[in-house]
């Protein structure tokens, strides 16, 4: 199989709560190097797809930075082409082995949303909210915000992390051939 997609309904089933183990998921990916939160470029995972190292390096099909401190609960879906082909979709994003497509939550049309809290073994806390709305009645920008907070200890005496994550996003259908979308993410 060429290509993988881990939808957003999995992630939540299996109550996925970091970036690393979403990807498990994937058929034929291997972590080599789990993510260290370092600067952009540097912090995420290193993976390793039909033999060759890659990162996910893109993001709404766009060249960017996957921090390891993204929260699941704002990933849409997350598309893996294995192979040479990927190079057809990410130019000089991919490797030779593939290309990992992270694809995040945008606002839609209606008002919605969820909180959700998760607790579990060595001190597992997390809360998260992803909350859409219009910004007023009939053809409006749509506002969706995505939020997290996660702390979790170790069994080693380091090891334990504290993430806090934010994406607020608007989009805005002008006409039938147009919308515009405006996102920020911001993690520490």
């Amino acid at each position: 199989q060429v290509y993988t997609t881990v939808t957003n309904e999995l992630l939540e089933s299996q109550i996925i709560t970091n970036f690393d183990d979403a990807l498990l998921n994937a058929t034929g990916v291997s972590k080599l190097w789990e993510s260290t939160g370092r600067a952009p470029g540097e912090g995420t995972g290193y993976f390793s797809v039909r033999g060759f190292s890659t990162q996910p390096a893109l993001v709404d099909g766009m060249p960017g930075f996957t921090f390891s401190a993204i929260d699941p609960s704002y990933i849409e879906r997350i598309e893996v082409i294995k192979g040479p082909s990927a190079t057809l979709f990410g130019s000089t994003a991919t490797s030779i082995g593939g290309s990992i497509n992270v694809v995040t939550k945008k606002p839609y049309k209606g008002f919605g949303g969820n909180v959700s809290y998760t607790t579990g073994s060595f001190g597992l806390h997390r809360i998260s909210a992803d909350i859409n709305t219009p910004l007023g009645k009939g053809n409006v920008p749509y506002f969706r915000m995505n939020a997290s907070y996660l702390t979790q200890n170790s069994f080693q005496d380091v090891g334990g992390k504290e993430t806090f994550f934010v994406a607020p996003s608007l989009t805005y259908s002008v006409n039938s051939r147009l919308n515009l979308s405006f996102g920020l993410e911001y993690s520490r």
